[in-house]
């Protein structure tokens, strides 16, 4: 596992610069572990895709018309804010674009 001291170190590293948007590698920075990812596309989507899908599973069941996209995106921060870091993961993107 890579090792790196600051975030800064860990973004210009060459080869996670080669991780594709969706790729993702565990490395520590400072001693921490945390997931270093292409992208935020390489968490999000899995989050978002999730919620996504309950949600038109709940407004096909009960004939609802609920805005699918805005509460798939409210559950997917809410994921974020409350699981991960009530457990310490730490999700660093090194592209902010994709």
């Amino acid at each position: 596992m890579k090792e790196f001291k600051t975030l800064e170190e860990l973004k210009t590293d060459n080869d996670l610069q080669k991780l594709c948007k969706t790729e993702w590698r565990k490395v520590k920075i400072n001693g921490k572990e945390v997931i270093a990812c292409g992208t935020n596309l390489a968490y999000e989507d899995i989050l978002w895709g999730g919620a996504y899908e309950i949600i038109s599973e709940i407004n096909k069941e009960f004939k609802l018309n609920l805005d699918t996209c805005e509460i798939a995106s409210t559950i997917r921060d809410k994921i974020l804010e409350l699981v991960f870091l009530d457990y310490g993961i730490e999700f660093v993107d090194i592209y902010d674009e994709y």
